[in-house]
């Protein structure tokens, strides 16, 4: 799926490159839904990312390790599902190109 959407329509985030299928009102307003693909090219090796609301994503396709700051470990694969709460604080590994849904909401 990733393959079939135009490049031109991808933007760079924080980590990785998103797609909006809905773009926030403003910067950190509102409810965001959209796709997400990162790397190991576009995400450097281990990437911290704090969480300013409340997001949702769902693993379409790849594989990437998720690190809390409590120091839990989580593998998401295609059909898994994971919930950040604003304040959190993960670190990101890209294991293989990855593709997922997102959604944030207030």
């Amino acid at each position: 799926m990733a393959n079939q959407i135009s490049d031109q329509t991808w933007q760079p985030w924080q980590v990785g490159q998103v797609r909006y299928l809905k773009a926030p009102p403003a910067p950190g307003e509102g409810v965001e839904a959209g796709l997400w693909r990162g790397t190991s090219k576009d995400v450097p090796d281990r990437s911290r990312v704090r969480y300013k609301r409340d997001e949702y994503i769902y693993v379409i396709s790849g594989m990437v390790r998720l690190e809390t700051d409590g120091g839990k470990s989580h593998d998401l694969r295609p059909g898994d599902c994971f919930a950040f709460n604003r304040g959190d604080v993960v670190y990101w590994t890209i294991l293989s190109e990855t593709f997922e849904e997102f959604f944030v909401y207030v």
